[in-house]
C-alpha cells in the first residue's frame, strides 16, 4: 500500500511539473522611425550568405517569419515595401564570468562578459553555467535602403532550449511594433511546448 501510495505521488509530481509552462525573460531594446504600420505591410526576408549556408538556420528562418506576420506584415517576395534582416546568436558563461560564443545559427552581433574567474577553483565553487540566447531584426524601406527599425531581445539563463527559444525571442523583439516604447524593457512571453510549431 506505501509503494502504491509514493507511485502516485511521483506521477501527480511529475504531471503537475509538465503542466508547469515556462516563461521567457527577455531583455528588448526597439529604435523605430515609422509612425504607423506601412502601407502595404509587406516585406521580404534577406538571409545574409553564413545564414544560406548553415542548416541550423533553417530551422530559426519559419520562426522569424511568424513573428514578423504576428506583428502585421504580410511576406511578399516580390515586390515588398520592407526588406528584413535577422541576427541570431548564443553563447554560455559563468555567473559574474565571460561569454563564449557557440552555435551554427550564423549572422548577428557578438557580446562580451569580463570578471575576475580565478584560475584553481574547485568544481564546488564555480558559479552557475548561464546560457545567452539574442535575436535582432533589421527592417529596411525597399525603395530608400534606410533603416525604418531596429531591435533587439535577449534572454540570460542557467536553462536553454534552442533554436525553440528564438521564436520567442523574435516575438518579445517585435512587441509594439511599429512604434515600441522608448528605451530598455523587459518583456515576458511563454515557451511553446515542444512539437507544437514554429511559435
Amino acid at each position: 500500500m506505501f509503494v502504491r501510495l509514493v507511485v502516485l505521488f511521483l506521477t501527480s509530481f511529475a504531471l503537475a511539473g509538465c503542466a508547469v509552462q515556462r516563461t521567457v525573460d527577455s531583455q528588448v531594446q526597439s529604435w523605430s522611425t515609422l509612425a504607423r504600420l506601412p502601407q502595404p505591410p509587406t516585406y521580404r526576408l534577406d538571409l545574409l550568405p553564413s545564414q544560406h549556408q548553415s542548416r541550423a538556420f533553417d530551422l530559426i528562418v519559419p520562426m522569424a517569419h511568424a513573428a514578423l506576420q504576428r506583428a502585421g506584415l504580410q511576406r511578399d517576395d516580390t515586390a515588398p515595401r520592407l526588406i528584413a534582416e535577422i541576427g541570431v546568436q548564443t553563447g554560455t558563461g559563468l555567473a559574474d564570468g565571460p561569454w563564449y560564443p557557440y552555435g551554427p545559427w550564423g549572422g548577428g552581433f557578438g557580446w562580451s562578459r569580463h570578471s575576475g574567474v580565478r584560475a584553481g577553483w574547485m568544481l564546488r565553487e564555480l558559479p552557475p553555467t548561464l546560457y545567452r540566447n539574442e535575436v535582432s531584426v533589421v527592417l529596411r524601406d525597399a525603395t530608400t535602403q534606410k533603416t525604418v527599425y531596429e531591435t533587439s531581445a535577449s534572454n540570460e539563463d542557467v536553462w536553454t532550449d534552442a533554436p525553440r527559444i528564438f521564436g520567442v525571442l523574435f516575438d518579445a523583439a517585435l512587441t509594439g511594433f511599429p512604434m515600441p516604447p522608448a528605451g530598455a524593457r523587459q518583456i515576458r512571453l511563454p515557451l511553446a511546448p515542444a512539437g507544437a510549431g514554429a511559435h
